[in-house]
């Protein structure tokens, strides 16, 4: 039997009438998938911005110098270090970071940056503005190991996903086509490209966000995308 792109787009239109007026899920369901669904079903992506600020907002200032400029670079790191993580204490806490290991290596870090910036910190006119940068830098890293940022982030990449697909699916409503979301080479295709003789190991998996199929004259169309959302 012959079969050809034409007949399928034929046959597809005649069992979906309403094909070029909106898309269809299958399995049937949402289209917009929250991997937080099970976990973090109400909060939304502002809910947790808004906690983030108010944590950050908590974040003591710093209006004078934990050290004398004329001190050795030992003792101006140590007191950069010890004075920029005292005021974060409190931020750590309400954002429940708990991971010893992780605080201390954002302390590693902001003294190693510290060492890096020794002649503005032992600048009278420079000195505070540096260090209240280091104080930026360690609240932007203690913020990354928090349970809300990483929530945050997310729902912010699942929104981004989501709106990739609503423009996909807009810029194909005239043409027969299928979009799949989300998919891994290893969990999803290895048993279909196995039979085909193609085997799927670690160093040749992928994983997806989209993959349109659509025809354009007599040839199938396949594009791949990558969703990638900046914070």
């Amino acid at each position: 039997l012959d079969v050809t792109i034409a007949d399928i787009e034929n046959r597809y239109k005649e069992d979906n009438p309403n094909w070029n007026e909106k898309g269809k899920c299958f399995p049937p369901g949402p289209i917009y998938f929250d991997k937080l669904e099970n976990t973090e079903p109400y909060t939304r992506a502002c809910d947790l911005e808004k906690r983030l600020e108010k944590a950050k907002k908590k974040m003591s200032e710093i209006k004078t110098l934990p050290y004398d400029v004329t001190a050795t670079e030992t003792d101006i790191i140590k007191k950069c270090g010890d004075k920029i993580m005292e005021t974060l204490a409190i931020v750590i806490t309400d954002l429940d970071v708990t991971n010893n290991r992780e605080i201390e290596g954002v302390k590693n870090m902001v003294t190693g940056h510290a060492r890096g910036k020794m002649a503005e910190l032992k600048s009278h006119s420079h000195a505070l503005p540096t260090l209240l940068e280091l104080q930026e830098e360690a609240w932007e890293a203690i913020k990354t190991k928090s349970r809300a940022w990483q929530n945050y982030s997310e729902r912010i990449g699942n929104m981004g996903e989501f709106l990739s697909t609503g423009a996909v699916q807009k810029a194909l409503r005239n043409i027969p086509s299928m979009t799949v979301n989300g998919y891994r080479l290893s969990k999803n295709l290895t048993s279909s490209l196995g039979n085909l003789g193609i085997q799927i190991l670690p160093n040749n998996d992928v994983e997806h966000d989209t993959i349109c199929c659509f025809t354009k004259q007599d040839k199938l169309v396949v594009v791949f995308g990558q969703v990638k959302t900046l914070l």
